[in-house]
């Protein structure tokens, strides 16, 4: 019993330590936020109204098992990303691979208008936004493992 007590104790310091932490790389990280030109503003823009776009086609074509694997509670989301991706049809994979085409064409579009200033300060970003979902997923493991 006692031992239980320290090691929830111990989790307990861990989780405060994190989100201070997180709370901190938040701050810094609007600090650092990079200033786009309006013509950069536009291209994502245009980026994400065609990714709603493709994504309602997509979502448009989806079966009504393959909606169910999505809603699933008892899956994972890898365990539904698996189901999914194994179910869909010939037509649904083509939809995909030419939207991930396309959004390759503008990603390299937009990035082709930065400057090197822009390209360091969103390469911290990401790193930044990387480390905080590595320690969600640690933490949602966490908690996974409690469950069991």
């Amino acid at each position: 019993m006692l031992k239980h007590q320290v090691m929830k104790n111990k989790i307990h310091y861990i989780y405060l330590i994190a989100f201070l932490f997180i709370g901190f790389s938040a701050v810094s990280a609007q600090e650092n936020a990079v200033e786009l030109t309006p013509k950069q503003k536009a291209l994502l823009q245009a980026q994400k109204e065609q990714l709603k776009k493709n994504r309602a086609v997509f979502i448009a074509s989806l079966t009504e098992a393959q909606i169910n694997i999505i809603k699933s509670k008892r899956l994972s989301q890898v365990e539904q990303k698996r189901a999914l991706l194994a179910s869909l049809t010939d037509r649904q994979k083509l939809i995909l691979a030419r939207n991930q085409e396309a959004l390759k064409r503008r990603t390299d579009a937009f990035r082709s208008t930065l400057s090197p200033q822009q390209k360091q300060r969103l390469r911290h970003l990401l790193n930044v936004r990387n480390s905080l979902l590595d320690r969600e997923l640690v933490r949602e493991r966490i908690q996974d493992l409690r469950r069991r």
